[in-house]
């Protein structure tokens, strides 16, 4: 914006005059400056993070799974984007209300549409109150609140649900031979392997549905039909919510794209006031 004020300089006496009277105002209240450097000085570099983020949402394929490999790093600067967001929003409005501050407010009007504003707001305040961001930035991907993803909540009941299915056939197994040590092991990477001692399979009888798959010194493993079946079922729901992880994770880069020219409009009148106060 410098480079613009010097190579294409006010012409309007009205606009000049509006920009002299915020200079002027400022000049006379120190206070004033230094709290809106401050305000300036926590900002995130917003024009950057942007930029980064657009380049996510552009010339892609949208049939693609995109992010598939989504970073806690990259969730951490999305999360600093919005929050950078919403601290500017709610700096311009500071300088809107404050009568302390009309001549600056004066200066950057032209530069605040109100429809511009409302739809950043509502970017900031849908994607920050819709997903879980502490979880996102430990887990390194979006995680919707309950009811903002059918598919997802779906997922998860799914799997909740099977995983109590496997519950009871453990509570079943354990009651049959009599012995509440038996539990379930994972071994290269197959997972819910019935572990059970070979001191209680002496003196048990196991039924023929119970089929030996691995064993180790003092234990033997087993699975049946109706555990394979819950696994496969398992497997099958656990991939419903990654995929559905990563469209959430698509949609708000996204979201963030297509309101590119909005954000930037919102930065251009930051500009104006980190030169103002310079």
């Amino acid at each position: 914006m410098l480079r613009t004020w010097l190579t294409a300089p006010l012409q309007d006496i009205e606009a000049i005059n509006t920009r002299l009277n915020a200079v002027e105002s400022l000049v006379h209240n120190p206070s004033i400056v230094s709290k809106v450097r401050d305000n300036l000085r926590s900002l995130p570099d917003l024009e950057r993070l942007q930029t980064w983020i657009h380049s996510f949402s552009v010339a892609r394929d949208k049939k693609a799974v995109m992010f598939e490999n989504i970073i806690k790093k990259k969730i951490k600067t999305l999360l600093s984007f919005l929050e950078g967001l919403r601290h500017a929003r709610d700096m311009i409005e500071m300088i809107r209300t404050d009568p302390m501050m009309s001549a600056l407010s004066n200066f950057i009007r032209k530069d605040l549409d109100p429809q511009v504003l409302s739809r950043v707001s509502a970017i900031i305040e849908t994607n920050l109150q819709a997903f879980d961001w502490e979880s996102a930035v430990e887990q390194g991907c979006i995680v919707p609140e309950r009811g903002q993803s059918i598919e997802y909540d779906k997922a998860l009941q799914e799997i909740s649900e099977i995983e109590e299915r496997l519950e009871e056939e453990l509570d079943k197994t354990q009651e049959l031979l009599k012995d509440k040590s038996i539990r379930y092991a994972s071994v290269n990477r197959e997972e819910y392997q019935l572990e059970i001692k070979t001191s209680t399979l002496n003196s048990k009888d196991i039924p023929d549905e119970y089929e030996l798959t691995s064993q180790k010194t003092g234990f033997k493993r087993f699975t049946t039909a109706r555990i394979q079946e819950l696994v496969s079922r398992l497997e099958l729901a656990r991939s419903s919510r990654d995929s559905c992880l990563r469209e959430v994770s698509r949609q708000v880069f996204e979201g963030l794209g297509e309101h590119h020219m909005d954000v930037r409009k919102r930065n251009l009148t930051l500009d104006a006031i980190n030169l103002t106060v310079l």
